[in-house]
């Protein structure tokens, strides 16, 4: 985390290992935060990969963004309330156009495109999982 690893690359993969590692108290606090906001940063300050009109791209992040959303719940005093407001506010502008691709049951690749495969499901899924947690 020190090295911002995954932050570029707005790494969902890494927005869960973090907050488990926070959760577990296997890293300090601070270094959590400094971590996850710099993730939240990069994925809010370049929206980018929504034009791409693909779910999966979408749905990881979104992926991220609800994971850290569910983390501020447990310990709500770790990220400022400024930037979980925006994260929220992205997370649900996030699903909105997730739901683009959802048909039959089934989220498909992107526009145009009638493929389907287990990724396209499962990070849409596991989104609009973490989101139903936030508002159940």
């Amino acid at each position: 985390m020190a090295r911002r690893y995954g932050v570029p690359e707005q790494s969902h993969w890494m927005a869960y290992a973090a907050c488990e590692a926070v959760e577990r108290d296997l890293v300090p606090k601070t270094l959590g935060a400094t971590y996850l906001t710099g993730l939240m940063q990069a994925i809010l300050g370049d929206a980018f990969y929504r034009f791409r009109r693909q779910s999966t791209p979408i749905a990881c992040r979104s992926e991220a963004l609800t994971r850290v959303l569910l983390l501020a719940r447990r310990l709500p005093n770790l990220l400022s309330a400024d930037l979980l407001a925006r994260v929220r506010a992205h997370a649900a502008e996030n699903l909105t156009l997730q739901l683009d691709w959802y048909k039959d049951g089934q989220f498909r690749q992107g526009d145009g495109a009638t493929r389907v495969q287990i990724d396209y499901i499962q990070h849409n899924a596991m989104a609009f999982l973490h989101w139903a947690g936030l508002e159940g």
